[in-house]
């Protein structure tokens, strides 16, 4: 397997590379800055003929090392050019941004400014690349027999309901019927045990979980049992320890064994096992024809009928293989593509860790999905996958391609997401009315942790060394300095990713305080560091602003007071989440200097205003809370009509402070069509005229989901809450809004699932107000899943 290890990064990053090169926006950049503009063609000119001969040579370095080694300075080549790339990006921006900000001149005047200080960076610049453009010359004149491949433009596949669908599970009718009977006999006991327990046994992939997902949700097993549980083992759980507490509640005695050959074999004597056998031969290929076709109709596709199933017996029984294999296939139905598959030498292949079919189904990813992919491997086994989370890892990597056409670079990585998820190499692992979460199979994750080596490790598993450049850990309760002692001298790192990044629960994490203000500090190539969780980190040290090519902060859920001003020499920065810091009461007036900021969460902080400066931030995606200040400082709450791109959840808090309604109007939030989560804050009634005018203005887009309405006082809802266009409606929280003598009339909100109404003192009865007569809301209402009356 070590011939295709760290090709993922190989492939995303010449891509990338390439259309930052030819993007005009670069070219203009070296004009502007007197930096060699033909050394940069000759520069795009080598990198495209190498990409030409990088397909062939993926394929011939399985069998010829000397290929191996090409591609191995190949990738050091690739990674360097990356590198210088973005630090004349840098600088040039350093010197826009800081002109501009300081006498606010004319484009002209700036980009004079931008030259004058280029004078001696420039000649550094232009020796290193031209030392660059050599070395990637003597690579391309080598003289290998490489061939030219053509790249074909990758198309986004339709998504199919089959993802996650129960109906798509064959097979296995026999195996639920029979675990089935045992749950449902004698109360689930087993003999004289007291909990009745079995063991689904078998390899890796061949459905062992989703069978127990299967029968757990299975209505007569609900029904059977009032209380019911999930819960995942991570991969560095005590085995001595859990398979002797499971072995102490099966036979109700104490075990003072702790030799674990001994324990599995009482274990074995004690436990009920089922054996999970591989799929038969018709049944793997109904199950991978489910994934392979968008549709049911397959049998108007017979021409690929006779490869399909010849393909299906190479998967060996493995519905995992044949989900694979299928998310594989629907991706160009062609008799050319399938035998291509079909006879694809990697079949051969043999690895205990990684299956052929999950190989195959990586090596036809495009390039920018083979680096998205195997970045992947930095979350642990069983890690629940973020999507929002990930794309803005994967953008601050430089992963995701410069957008070609108006898409934001969100919505480009949203896409690699949805065909990762398409093609089953990601896969939902929750979903509920507001949220869906994702996972990768073990399997999956193995082989993303294959392709990804050397350049991305968790520290727990490996020992890191000087190639790695992305690396996670999982976070203790005490991480002392030992634990990261290995990082000293790792001048490729670009990431510090303590796991996990959503805790379920509130815990009280400390870090060494000589990572934070010795180690971090020397490794310049950092592009997303988190230090979220820490509870001891109360600040950030000045240093934090020499990390000139971080893109992506997190130092949520700390107890930091404050971010030093040199956090906005960071330029380059898209993300910064600094939920749940408690203590956190103010931003940095400068805030305006990172014009790269897309994403700014501030949930669950105490800031009375917000910075001036941040009006200029015109690209912000993310504005998790605007805070109305109580004077004439801070960001004005019109600045809100300002940002046309807001998405996703906005908090309006201290309303109380707004005194002129017209200012309500111009936040434009009927127009954020992409803004699904509303919170409207007061913190006390002042004139109930006023805030009924002010809630009437802030009317938002129909395409809203969730609202939340708090501390009102005004005596009437707005006329628009209720109405039929708000449709789409799905979680309504009205709380504190003592003046209102009724509820708002809900009754054309046919989507509804969640109604919240606490502490509403002046409402005294509910009645046909609140559903409206003879709407379709009543019957509705008997299904909602919840309805909350609290203290009314």
């Amino acid at each position: 397997m070590a011939t295709i290890v760290g090709e993922a990064f190989l492939t995303a990053s010449l891509k990338v590379l390439l259309q930052k090169i030819v993007s005009g926006e670069f070219a203009d950049l070296f004009r502007s800055t007197k930096l060699d503009v033909p050394l940069l063609e000759k520069l795009n000119i080598t990198l495209m003929s190498l990409q030409a001969v990088l397909n062939d040579a993926e394929e011939k370095q399985i069998t010829n090392p000397a290929v191996k080694q090409w591609l191995d300075l190949l990738r050091d080549a690739v990674f360097e050019a990356d590198n210088l790339l973005d630090e004349i990006n840098t600088e040039a921006l350093r010197c826009k941004v800081e002109a501009g900000y300081e006498t606010q001149t004319a484009t002209t005047k700036v980009l004079k400014k931008i030259s004058s200080r280029f004078k001696m960076f420039n000649r550094k610049m232009n020796s290193k690349l031209q030392k660059l453009v050599d070395r990637l010359e003597h690579l391309r004149n080598q003289n290998l027999g490489l061939k030219g491949v053509s790249n074909s433009v990758w198309h986004r596949t339709l998504t199919s309901s089959v993802v996650g669908d129960e109906s798509a599970i064959f097979g296995r009718d026999y195996d639920k019927k029979k675990l089935k009977e045992f749950l449902l006999s004698h109360d689930g006991s087993d003999g004289e045990s007291k909990i009745g327990v079995i063991s689904i046994v078998g390899m890796g992939g061949l459905g062992k979980t989703t069978l127990a997902k299967l029968l757990y949700n299975d209505r007569e097993v609900k029904e059977k049992f009032e209380v019911r549980g999930w819960a995942h083992i991570s991969k560095d759980f005590d085995v001595v320890t859990v398979t002797k507490t499971i072995l102490e509640s099966v036979t109700s005695k104490r075990n003072d064994t702790d030799a674990l050959n001994i324990l599995q074999v009482q274990l074995q004597q004690s436990l009920r096992i089922h054996k999970l056998e591989p799929l038969q031969g018709d049944d793997c290929w109904s199950l991978l024809s489910k994934y392979a076709f968008p549709t049911s109709n397959y049998q108007q596709r017979s021409n690929l009928k006779t490869i399909g199933r010849e393909i299906s017996k190479k998967c060996d029984g493995l519905p995992l293989a044949a989900i694979a294999i299928g998310g594989l296939l629907r991706t160009k139905l062609s008799q050319d593509y399938w035998n291509d598959v079909l006879k694809s030498s990697i079949w051969e292949f043999t690895n205990d860790e990684v299956q052929p079919s999950l190989l195959l189904s990586y090596r036809y990813l495009p390039a920018p999905l083979k680096g998205c992919f195997a970045y992947c491997s930095i979350f642990s086994k069983n890690s629940i996958l973020e999507k929002k989370t990930v794309i803005q890892l994967w953008i601050a990597e430089g992963l995701v391609p410069q957008p070609q056409t108006e898409k934001s670079w969100e919505k480009v990585a949203e896409e690699y997401f949805d065909e990762l998820v398409s093609r089953c190499l990601i896969r939902q692992r929750s979903i509920n009315d507001l949220q869906v979460n994702f996972e990768m199979h073990d399997l999956v994750n193995d082989l993303a942790m294959t392709v990804s080596s050397p350049y991305c490790i968790r520290l727990d598993e490996q020992k890191p060394h000087e190639r790695v450049r992305h690396l996670s850990y999982n976070i203790g309760e005490y991480d002392s300095y030992d634990k990261f002692d290995h990082l000293q001298g790792l001048k490729s790192l670009r990431t510090i990713l303590p796991l996990p990044l959503h805790p379920r629960f509130s815990s009280y994490n400390y870090v060494s305080r000589k990572l934070v203000y010795e180690l971090l500090p020397q490794m310049k190539q950092l592009h997303v560091l988190s230090l979220s969780n820490y509870h001891n980190i109360t600040e950030l040290p000045n240093s934090i602003g020499n990390l000139i090519y971080l893109r992506y902060l997190n130092v949520s859920h700390t107890s930091i007071e404050r971010l030093p001003s040199e956090t906005c020499k960071l330029y380059n920065l898209q993300t910064l989440l600094l939920s749940c810091c408690y203590s956190l009461t103010e931003l940095p007036k400068d805030m305006g200097k990172l014009v790269n900021l897309r994403h700014l969460d501030i949930r669950g902080t105490r800031l009375n205003e917000i910075p001036v400066q941040v009006s200029k931030l015109e690209n912000l995606q993310t504005l998790s809370d605007f805070v109305v200040s109580s004077e004439d400082v801070g960001l004005k709450i019109a600045d809100i009509g300002k940002y046309s791109h807001l998405q996703g959840s906005l908090c309006i808090s201290k309303l109380q402070n707004l005194t002129d309604p017209s200012h309500a109007f111009q936040t434009k939030l009927m127009m954020k069509k992409q803004i699904d989560e509303l919170q409207l804050q007061w913190s006390y009634t002042t004139s109930s005229q006023l805030q009924s005018v002010v809630l009437e203005q802030l009317r938002p887009s129909t395409n809203l989901k969730n609202l939340t309405i708090t501390g009102y006082g005004g005596n009437n809802f707005p006329s628009w809450l209720g109405g039929s266009l708000f449709g789409n409606m799905v979680c309504l929280k009205i709380s504190h809004c003592d003046n209102c003598p009724r509820l708002p009339p809900l009754g054309q909100l046919g989507n509804l699932r969640k109604l919240f109404i606490v502490e509403m003192n002046s409402v005294k009865s509910i009645g046909i107000e609140l559903y409206g007569s003879g709407s379709p809301f009543f019957n509705h209402f008997l299904y909602w899943r919840l309805l909350n009356l609290i203290r009314c």
